[in-house]
């Protein structure tokens, strides 16, 4: 026996719908769908699967599981609303819900409330209840209250528009925007482009789902009617956060799979030398081994301390002469004069197996002289201790640009350790940077373990986006919330102006004149409303996976971790108590609300 609900017309007419997951509507959906006059509906899941099956068809033998996968994540969902979908249905063509019937079919329902009205109950029978009705009694209100959330961001077409949305960036973006058939442009367009575009509309949507789900229901007294039944405070609040999360891990697995299907299609339109670099050094997950830098605080003490004595009586600021010294000792040893040889030393460590097995290479960058544009020069690379074989690559570079050089089983010393040997026999000396100028690259793992770790970190990002956004719709009215919260986010945009002020521990380091009282105590209260910012903008810039995943950089598990501790457990953690001190001491009944 399974529980129906019962639906009748003004004109008499009774119809009875099953609850709970519906395997036709899953193993048929866009049929289903038309079978049950959702025309619209229908159109959309046969659009999705064609739109599936001619990708699988570009780039099936790459991407088999990937076009399962997202085959069964559409079924699966008209499966799991299914019913919900037919029921609202009946609902707009004026049908009205009447209670609960236990039949063994729809058919024997209608057939038993046309026998007699008393067979239908008004309760859900028992055994049944949904899922929900199934979790512990205290956690049904949470997810009830992520259930009314999910529907009305539904009801409000939030949920399609962004859907919508992020498919147009997908797509769109990479066709409108051309790279330079490079494997290098073509990931920086798809990714660091496509992506970080993506990431800041759900971030912005996921803020502003946040506080106009919330805030108006305050304002409009809506919220009242879930305070006065016996749930407590936090589980609303946290019954919003899990709502809005759970539509932003349906659109992260739709960004995921997107992206990933759109670099195996248009990747495959690249040139085969590109393509070639595409698989090896930009789809996988790469380490980074960088030489130790010098200990330029070492040598920038050293060089002050022969200079205070070369000149006991000289007049100085301290701090310009330690900044020029420092200065001095990064520039000395990132420059390559003319005819010189600079020589870089890579301890091996966890790229050992790797450079054995040939799955290691250089990743250079390096400026000229004072050129501004990019400008070809010739270049030779030996790799290879002092004493031994050594791997020679004569090859053109362009300044300005990452290039990457292969190692075909180059010789390590007795240390483990592989020394670089670059030689300039050009007339202009060449600057590589002291942190990213020449690195070991070595594979970690692959491109689809990377990038689910950056869209965990992602949907980190947008977690605590949400917090930020419940915290402020519990103290403030929807206008002064989205001003505050988007404000907030909106910062993280200037990442490099707030961490030069930081370092800088002003913001008046560049300017020359003489400060007045007023500009003083200015500084100071802005100095420390930037340092605020900071700590929360800080979290997006140390955690940021976009370019590394660009780049085939490997994104660590400590990354995640960190971003994590960060994200949820600590600042979240901090938003939680303050928007649960704020939503418990409001006057949430208060007419002057609205």
């Amino acid at each position: 026996m399974n529980a129906f609900e019962v639906y009748e017309h003004p004109n008499g007419e009774l119809r009875a719908g099953s609850r709970g997951f519906n395997w036709i509507a899953f193993l048929f959906s866009g049929l289903w769908t038309l079978s049950q006059g959702l025309i619209l509906t229908s159109a959309l899941l046969i659009a999705a699967e064609a739109l599936l099956v001619f990708l699988c068809v570009a780039v099936f033998s790459t991407v088999p599981a990937a076009f399962a996968l997202s085959l069964l994540l559409l079924h699966f969902a008209c499966g799991w609303a299914g019913n919900r979908w037919r029921t609202e249905h009946w609902q707009h063509r004026g049908f009205f819900f009447q209670g609960y019937v236990e039949a063994d079919r729809a058919a024997h329902a209608v057939r038993n409330v046309k026998a007699t009205r008393s067979v239908i109950q008004v309760h859900p029978p028992p055994g049944r209840l949904g899922i929900l009705d199934r979790l512990p009694r205290g956690w049904r209100s949470v997810f009830a209250v992520a259930d009314l959330t999910i529907k009305s961001a539904i009801r409000f077409r939030v949920v399609p528009f962004l859907f919508v949305a992020v498919l147009i960036l997908i797509i769109g973006l990479p066709l409108v925007l051309k790279h330079d058939n490079t494997a290098t442009g073509f990931m920086q367009i798809v990714v660091t482009y496509t992506l970080g575009s993506v990431v800041t509309i759900l971030v912005f949507s996921t803020v502003w789902m946040t506080i106009g789900n919330l805030a108006r229901e305050i304002e409009e007294g809506q919220i009242q009617l879930l305070t006065s039944k016996p749930i407590a405070h936090w589980r609303i609040l946290l019954g919003k956060w899990i709502g809005i999360m759970a539509i932003n891990l349906s659109l992260l697995v739709f960004v995921g799979v997107g992206i990933q299907f759109f670099i195996k299609w248009r990747g495959a339109q690249l040139p085969e030398k590109e393509q070639a670099v595409l698989n090896r050094d930009l789809l996988v997950a790469r380490g980074v081994i960088s030489e130790p830098s010098p200990d330029f605080a070492e040598i920038e003490n050293q060089r002050y301390a022969r200079f205070v004595d070369d000149n006991p009586d000289l007049e100085h600021d301290a701090f310009e002469v330690r900044d020029e010294f420092r200065k001095q000792a990064i520039a000395e040893y990132e420059a390559v004069p003319p005819h010189r040889v600079r020589t870089w030393v890579f301890e091996a460590g966890p790229a050992l197996q790797a450079i054995q097995d040939g799955q290691a290479t250089l990743r250079v960058k390096f400026q000229a002289g004072y050129n501004r544009r990019p400008k070809p020069f010739s270049t030779i690379w030996e790799v290879g201790p002092d004493a031994g074989t050594r791997q020679r690559l004569v090859t053109i570079l362009t300044t300005d640009t990452p290039h990457f050089l292969p190692l075909e089983n180059p010789t390590l010393d007795e240390q483990n350790r592989l020394a670089v040997h670059f030689h300039n026999l050009n007339a202009e000396s060449f600057v590589f940077d002291a942190h990213e100028g020449v690195q070991l690259l070595y594979r970690d793992s692959g491109f689809g373990s990377n990038l689910v770790r950056a869209f965990v970190i992602l949907y980190c990002w947008l977690g605590l986006a949400a917090a930020v956004g419940i915290t402020a719709a519990t103290k403030l009215n929807f206008n002064v919330a989205a001003f505050f919260a988007l404000g907030l986010i909106g910062s993280s945009m200037f990442t490099g102006t707030i961490q030069n002020v930081v370092e800088q521990g002003s913001v008046w380091s560049y300017y020359e004149g003489e400060l007045n009282t007023l500009q003083t105590l200015a500084g100071y209260v802005m100095y420390a409303l930037i340092r605020f910012v900071h700590l929360f903008t800080g979290v997006i810039s140390d955690y940021s996976p976009v370019e590394a995943l660009g780049t085939g950089r490997v994104i660590p598990w400590s990354q995640l971790g960190a971003a994590f501790l960060h994200c949820w457990i600590l600042f979240g953690s901090i938003l939680a108590a303050l928007g649960l001190f704020a939503f418990t001491r409001r006057e949430l009944a208060d007419p002057f609300n609205n």
